[in-house]
């Protein structure tokens, strides 16, 4: 037995360091699995903040518009319908004060996705969408379900 009465086998912080290292472990690993992947991802153009904030406006200002009086969520056939006649890009992206270069859909599709075709929404008998073709690629997008009579929509906005 060596002097001070303590045998080889005696380890006096086992447990303390077994947790600072354990500890140190943890966050290595948290900080890789947060930071590598952003590093070794490849650059895309997904759509940005700013881009889905202009979404969000322009779907609260069209359901604003073309509401009733009162409702949260209930479309006026008339002003709906005009809207989709009436309006095209440009007009939105004025009355949104959007910029020139920025693009915009509007449109109603039924609440699966779809979109609404041949339907008899006053004299609308097409797709009802309005604003710039939509083009394969990443958007910002905003979507309020709606009611339009006694059917629901979505009522999805597009932005990029």
């Amino acid at each position: 037995m060596p002097r001070g009465g303590t045998t080889t086998d005696d380890r006096g912080q086992t447990t303390q360091d077994f947790a600072v290292g354990v500890s140190i472990f943890v966050l290595v690993v948290a900080f890789a699995l947060t930071f590598l992947p952003t590093t070794v991802t490849p650059f895309d153009d997904r759509a940005n903040a700013p881009s889905s904030a202009q979404a969000d406006r322009v779907a609260t200002g069209v359901l604003g518009d073309l509401s009733y009086d009162g409702t949260s969520n209930g479309l006026d056939t008339e002003a709906t319908v005009e809207f989709f006649d009436d309006e095209d890009a440009d007009s939105i992206r004025a009355a949104y004060d959007l910029p020139t270069t920025t693009s915009v859909n509007v449109s109603l599709q039924n609440l699966d996705g779809t979109r609404v075709e041949n339907d008899t929404i006053g004299d609308l008998y097409r797709p009802i969408a309005v604003g710039d073709p939509i083009r394969p690629r990443s958007v910002a997008t905003a979507t309020r379900i709606v009611a339009l009579g006694s059917d629901r929509y979505r009522l999805v906005v597009r932005v990029w």
